[in-house]
């Protein structure tokens, strides 16, 4: 794996537990709706990860497309799947998991402002 692209991963998860630390501290108001936001962000970051190294091996020659199509279809069915989980069990309590797992872009738009404000000062 590139350099730059561990070092992309690294940050985003930092701030992708920083943001959980928060929404950790929403366990004291609600537990139940924080625990799923905290399941969806973390779920939402793994899946990120994945991706981002799975398409990082892709882009080099020889990159195995057959496996990297596998690999997709089974992150994107234990995604489903949490939330078909979730859903049969109490369908509002989807939303909180729906909301958690996207807000693992919150890390990637700080990254990304954070990235681009240091190429603006070089």
């Amino acid at each position: 794996m590139d350099r730059v692209i561990a070092k992309m991963i690294n940050s985003i998860l930092k701030y992708n537990l920083y943001l959980g630390a928060i929404l950790g501290i929403y366990i004291f108001i609600n537990p139940k709706q924080a625990v799923l936001l905290i399941l969806g962000l973390f779920i939402g970051t793994g899946n990120f990860i994945l991706s981002t190294i799975i398409n990082s091996y892709l882009m080099k020659p020889g990159g195995a497309l057959g496996a990297v199509k596998l690999i997709t279809l089974a992150r994107i069915s234990v995604v489903v799947g949490i939330g078909t989980i979730i859903f049969l069990y109490n369908k509002l309590n989807v939303l909180s998991y729906a909301i958690g797992f996207t807000m693992h872009f919150i890390g990637i738009v700080i990254y990304g402002i954070r990235d681009s404000q240091k190429e603006g000062s070089e």
